[in-house]
């Protein structure tokens, strides 16, 4: 790369937002730009003056803005207070300050662009880590540089009613439209589906069922059609395989863990591996992985497969960015960076967790939200927090989904039924429809 080429600016649209900001400061409010995106230093420093006056509730003019740069001993760097005039001199008119500022914010991004890419090309020649970690930080960066001065933009609730009233509309006319169907009746009928732009935490202690259940919402989701990205940082593709192959055909686990398959449920195998290798589902079994390749990946199949649902098993197990940190504060930063995934692609995220060992030591053993392990952020990033739990142990049929936290519905316990022999969750019924796959 040629280092000596200019970087790209506007040294007139520069000047135009400026002194249109000294003929009229109220513009202040209108403009979303940051210093940072103005390419010369005496404008950036200029820019931030005018912020920081009108932040005070001084009306910012030449006369003011002078007597910051005086204050600030600038008048060097910015070259002269009659630099101030002939922005006053170059601007006659507001009326194009808004166009002049789109040219600034263009110029910025085109420079940012530049540096990641700049930035990115030597760290190529110098890793520092795993190939797929770079990657991942260079996607990130790129979609950072997309939101450079979009900030404080409003809608008129005007816009907001009738965004309202659409939706409406469409839930009216298609109910199942609205939200990915958990497959469960009684599930759906309180929750109505995962969300988009929403985050569903699925907690319980080990060996209760939580990764089954999980597997049960990706099978439903890709079987209505919905392309799902499974992660599993606890299993192998073989594994997972296996268990989706029993849980299809409703065969034993166990026994074919040890090689016993009956003659009989051989071809129940095959016509299960028939409807499940057809389902728009991508797996990564990758073990240690950070949450920032698994935002890259989705991003990438959101791009490529048009992906609706992202499930990680489980949150506990995905690597810290910083392990000086706290484990507390290592496991906010990846919960809030799950909802922010799932607002980022505006569809459904979720991530299993583990609960502390303390609910097995109290008398009332339903789960609270204060058994979640090792972060009381994950209470506060999640839209959904649903418990797996049994109410009684000798019973093993019998799973509680309680749903302890729903930002825009009701809470409450559901009993589903779980097959433990075929890993399978159903309906809790006592009358099932007849079975016809999922």
């Amino acid at each position: 790369m040629n280092t000596e080429r200019i970087p790209p600016s506007s040294r007139e649209a520069e000047r135009g937002v400026l002194g249109a900001i000294l003929r009229d400061c109220e513009i202040l409010d209108e403009l979303t730009l940051v210093a940072e995106q103005f390419h010369m230093d005496a404008h950036q420093k200029l820019y931030r003056g005018m912020q920081e006056l009108w932040l005070a509730g001084v009306a910012v003019d030449h006369i003011t803005l002078g007597e910051w740069v005086s204050a600030k001993n600038l008048t060097q760097d910015i070259g002269g207070m009659v630099y101030l005039v002939e922005l006053l001199d170059c601007t006659p008119t507001t009326g194009n300050v808004l166009h002049h500022a789109e040219i600034v914010r263009q110029k910025a991004i085109l420079r940012s662009l530049i540096n990641v890419a700049t930035e990115t090309m030597q760290e190529a020649y110098s890793p520092s880590g795993p190939a797929d970690e770079m990657l991942s930080r260079a996607e990130a960066s790129l979609l950072s540089i997309s939101s450079l001065g979009i900030t404080g933009q409003t809608t008129p609730i005007k816009d907001v009613v009738d965004g309202a009233m659409k939706l409406m509309d469409r839930r009216k006319s298609d109910p199942d439209q609205d939200g990915i169907k958990t497959g469960l009746l009684d599930l759906d009928a309180m929750m109505g589906g995962f969300h988009d732009g929403e985050l569903t935490i699925l907690a319980a202690r080990p060996s209760v069922g939580k990764s089954s259940l999980a597997r049960h919402f990706i099978r439903h989701a890709a079987g209505c059609g919905a392309p799902c990205f499974m992660v599993s940082l606890e299993m192998s593709e073989n594994e997972i395989g296996t268990q989706m192959l029993c849980t299809e055909a409703r065969v034993d686990s166990v026994l074919v863990r040890k090689g016993m398959v009956p003659k009989g449920d051989v071809d129940k195998i095959l016509e299960a591996s028939e409807r499940l290798r057809v389902l728009p589902v991508e797996f990564d079994a990758t073990a240690c992985q950070r949450i920032g390749r698994i935002a890259g990946t989705a991003r990438r199949l959101k791009r490529k497969i048009g992906l609706r649902l992202v499930c990680v098993d489980y949150l506990q197990l995905i690597e810290p960015d910083n392990s000086s940190e706290s484990r507390e504060r290592q496991v906010s930063d990846i919960s809030r960076r799950c909802k922010l995934l799932a607002k980022e692609l505006d569809i459904p995220v979720i991530a299993l967790a583990q609960l502390n060992r303390q609910v097995e030591g109290r008398a009332e053993q339903r789960p609270r939200l204060s058994d979640l392990r090792d972060s009381g952020s994950l209470e506060q990033d999640a839209d959904t927090v649903i418990f797996l739990w049994r109410p009684n142990p000798q019973e093993d049929g019998l799973v509680e989904a309680v749903v302890a936290k729903q930002r825009n519905g009701p809470t409450g316990e559901v009993p589903l039924c779980f097959l433990k022999q075929y890993t399978r969750f159903e309906n809790f019924a006592v009358a099932a429809p007849p079975y016809r796959g999922y």
